[in-house]
């Protein structure tokens, strides 16, 4: 497959010029199996010639569950461990908790009026649902070079894994999603794809604050980094833009990383 097939969420793009971003000799099974879990088929990725699940198809997927009178009320992590220098393993549990909002209505409807408070909670809870499950991330699970050497990068690994596994058990969705794939197995292009887009999402929880300081940590930077760090944060940087800028200090060479920090200060 050549380079230039692969966009920055790993999908390769059609040739139909789609934007759906799946090749065309498989466009057809593509939208298929996209109606068959009720996503859009950007929700699906390719890899191999086979079809994952990501996150906008996982999210799409529970969003879908509102025509059934079934809302998200809540999705979550709890941290087991965030990696660090010193500990490159993170772990979490994510959470997804779904409230049946049109089998609640029918149950309080049945009841009568004058319902209690008391019964209201309990009917609530009742009709609350509960998905939860584990993800681990570390350098000996974690094949990609720029996420396993990196703390904040581990940490956001396993925040995904965990979150979207809760998301495909709420969801009931039978794909396997794009992170549990084995890189190792996979073309050097296709690889890099699928880091740059997890890497992303590292970004955007950087930038969220779903990441925290002491989980991005500078890996020893030279003082020529350190300085050039400093000037971005007199700069007025927002924290999450600087923990952007640290993580990168564990993930780019140092020269990439010099002139890019360079260009942002415009010097």
């Amino acid at each position: 497959m050549a380079q230039n097939q692969i966009t920055r969420t790993g999908q390769p793009i059609s040739k139909s010029g789609d934007a759906s971003g799946i090749p065309a000799n498989l466009e057809a099974k593509g939208r298929e199996l996209a109606l068959a879990e009720g996503i859009p088929i950007q929700g699906l990725t390719v890899l191999g010639g086979k079809f994952y699940v990501n996150t906008t198809g996982l999210d799409a997927k529970i969003d879908k569950m509102k025509e059934e009178g079934v809302i998200l009320k809540e999705s979550y992590v709890q941290w087991h461990q965030k990696a660090t220098r010193e500990k490159m393993e993170a772990g979490a549990e994510g959470f997804v908790i779904l409230f049946d909002k049109a089998g609640f209505l029918e149950a309080l409807q049945a009841l009568g009026g004058n319902v209690s408070e008391t019964v209201i909670k309990e009917l609530k809870e009742v009709f609350t649902r509960k998905f939860h499950d584990d993800g681990w991330a570390s350098p000996e699970n974690v094949s990609l070079p720029a996420i396993k050497g990196s703390p904040g990068y581990l940490t956001m690994m396993a925040s995904r894994r965990a979150t979207n596994r809760a998301k495909r058990l709420a969801s009931g969705c039978g794909l396997t999603s794009v992170e549990e794939i084995n890189t190792a197995e996979m073309s050097v292009e296709e690889a890099r794809a699928v880091q740059a887009d997890i890497v992303n999402d590292v970004e955007r929880a950087a930038n969220d604050g779903v990441i925290d300081a002491e989980a991005v940590t500078v890996n020893e930077a030279t003082p020529e980094i350190q300085e050039l760090l400093n000037k971005l944060q007199a700069k007025g940087l927002t924290p999450g833009k600087m923990r952007v800028w640290e993580a990168r200090v564990t993930s780019w060479s140092e020269d990439k990383l010099v002139e890019a920090m360079r260009k942002e200060l415009n010097v």
